[in-house]
């Protein structure tokens, strides 16, 4: 970026859009701050100090004024059904490049229609899944970054070890057969009624001696 005060992050009240506007002031970057919320925006720049520019996107005319001098923007404010393509017309009438970090797809092929007119007037307009591909391909500084967070092995406090988890073990055909735990000659004890297997043929019960069957 040529100038101090050349690329604009829209909706930078909002949560992610604090987050990026933080990120960019320590990279040493000075966006302009904008968004729709005037009291927002204006505590946010004047804490990381920073310029502000407080706009609607329902007003071309102050739209427009908002982007004088601006080379890019980066759309950080949601819903992008309803951002993404006043912000991206009022850029390609104003010769700015367009970013923006949503992930929908209608937003993607809405701003896809944009694509031979940006073309034409020599701007770029690039959702978020195009700026993923091509940080992707970039062989520099960001690509690196991304391979060396992805290589880093995650912390994990001293002393304690993650107990091995049991692996299943299956009974083989070639294993020998269970044996029982008996002790030696004696006969093992007998189940109760809600513990026997249904195979098992039901237990004989001993007639009692006054019991005796009619001759």
């Amino acid at each position: 970026m040529s100038g101090a005060q050349s690329w604009m992050l829209y909706g930078a009240a909002g949560h992610t859009g604090a987050l990026i506007a933080q990120h960019a002031r320590q990279g040493g970057h000075q966006p302009v701050l904008a968004g729709r919320n005037a009291a927002a925006v204006a505590a946010l720049a004047e804490r990381l100090d920073l310029p502000h520019r407080a706009v609607r996107l329902d007003d071309p005319a102050a739209l427009s004024a908002a982007l004088d001098g601006v080379e890019l923007v980066l759309n950080a404010a949601g819903p992008f059904l309803r951002t993404a393509a006043p912000l991206a017309e009022a850029c390609l009438a104003a010769g700015a490049h367009y970013i923006d970090i949503g992930n929908e797809l209608q937003v993607f092929l809405a701003l896809y229609d944009l694509d031979q007119r940006a073309q034409g007037a020599g701007v770029t307009i690039m959702p978020r899944c195009r700026v993923r591909r091509c940080c992707h391909q970039l062989p520099g500084p960001v690509r690196q970054r991304r391979s060396r967070r992805r290589a880093a092995p995650r912390s994990r406090r001293p002393g304690r070890r993650r107990p091995a988890r049991p692996r299943h073990r299956g009974i083989r055909a070639s294993e020998p057969p269970l044996r029982r735990l008996d002790p030696p000659g004696r006969p093992p004890a007998p189940l109760p009624a809600r513990l026997r297997n249904h195979s098992d043929p039901p237990p004989r019960r001993a007639m009692p001696r006054h019991a005796l069957p009619h001759r």
